[in-house]
């Protein structure tokens, strides 16, 4: 009986994220800061109803999307969120939504600091 309660409990906690897309920083940006190579967002859910729980917008230079910086974000818009655009600029990363939200990352957040 045990057993079956802390299985169900896991279940209930337990997510998945799904890549929803990535953006890799084109060679010809150049950008100072390490630590900011891609642009990823993550959609975050419950594996029990598949339950919306927002979002993860990775910054990093890891392509698998999996160690670097993340921001939880819940945007209930009513569509697919995806990255629209994403800006390396001098002080940050500035990530666009086809929503229209737009999200700015300060340089001195990357990964690594």
């Amino acid at each position: 009986m045990l057993v079956a309660l802390l299985v169900a409990a896991a279940a209930v906690v337990a997510i998945d994220r799904v890549v929803v897309n990535r953006v890799e920083k084109p060679k010809s940006v150049e950008f100072e800061a390490e630590g900011a190579r891609y642009v990823g967002l993550i959609r975050v859910s419950s594996r029990v109803f598949d339950r919306y729980q927002g979002h993860d917008v990775y910054i990093g230079d890891d392509p698998g999307l999996a160690y670097g910086h993340f921001e939880h974000v819940e945007l209930n818009t009513g569509v697919a969120l995806e990255i629209e655009s994403v800006k390396w600029q001098a002080d940050g990363v500035r990530v666009a939504f086809n929503s229209g939200h737009e999200l700015f990352v300060p340089v001195r957040y990357r990964e690594g600091r």
